[in-house]
């Protein structure tokens, strides 16, 4: 395949995908960091009966 005939289009939805998984990834690391108090908090403060909703399962265990 020439370079010529190439479809640059492919290469820009490739990148603006790749742009969006890096994204989707800084944005839960973000989320995550920013729960963790919250989540000692649950932990260690007598706060359990208002934590029980939270889903913080599996959030950490990364």
């Amino acid at each position: 395949m020439s370079l010529k005939k190439f479809d640059h289009s492919k290469v820009l939805a490739f990148a603006f995908g790749l742009s969006a998984e890096i994204g989707r990834n800084l944005i839960a690391r973000l989320t995550k960091e920013a729960l963790l108090p919250v989540f000692l908090a649950c932990i260690d403060l007598p706060l359990q009966s208002l934590c029980k909703n939270i889903p913080f399962e599996g959030l950490f265990s990364r």
